[in-house]
């Protein structure tokens, strides 16, 4: 299964990230539904390895409800040559000391690159929000099933 553990974003603000995407017109942008931040992937998780993803969701599920701020516009791999339009969120270190891992950047994907890479604008964002908890979600063919939710 190729699933991942993420905390998804209150609608409220998933509707205000929304309203706030500049106009690029080769970004193809994610439903707003589906505004999440990932902290852990997994390619193909195996029938046998599940319980230990569900158990690291509840380990994860511990440090929630946390605060986070969806800080500014971005991209990856730069801003200026951007395969996949992101939010960066600052969570205080919180979320990286969960997830404990030195390559973590806490982000919201909203968008990608049709064809080309795309220029990202400076768009300061300033939005506070309360996460939660956490899920552990199957991707099926680009459609979200939750395996297991987990709030503290």
């Amino acid at each position: 299964m190729r699933c991942f553990i993420g905390t998804f974003l209150p609608s409220k603000i998933q509707t205000l990230i929304h309203d706030r995407r500049p106009s690029l017109q080769q970004v193809r942008w994610t439903r707003p539904e589906r505004y999440h931040i990932t902290l852990r992937f997994y390619a193909d998780l195996s029938a046998e390895k599940l319980p230990v993803a569900i158990d690291k969701a509840i380990r994860f599920s511990s440090a929630f409800p946390l605060d986070g701020v969806a800080t500014q516009m971005d991209g990856f791999p730069s801003r200026n040559r951007a395969r996949v339009v992101i939010v960066r969120v600052d969570t205080h270190g919180l979320l990286e000391a969960v997830v404990d891992d030195e390559g973590f950047q806490p982000h919201v994907t909203i968008g990608y690159a049709r064809q080309r890479s795309v220029k990202v604008p400076a768009l300061e964002m300033g939005i506070e929000f309360r996460l939660d908890g956490v899920c552990l979600v199957e991707s099926i063919q680009g459609r979200y099933r939750i395996v297991s939710q987990h709030n503290p």
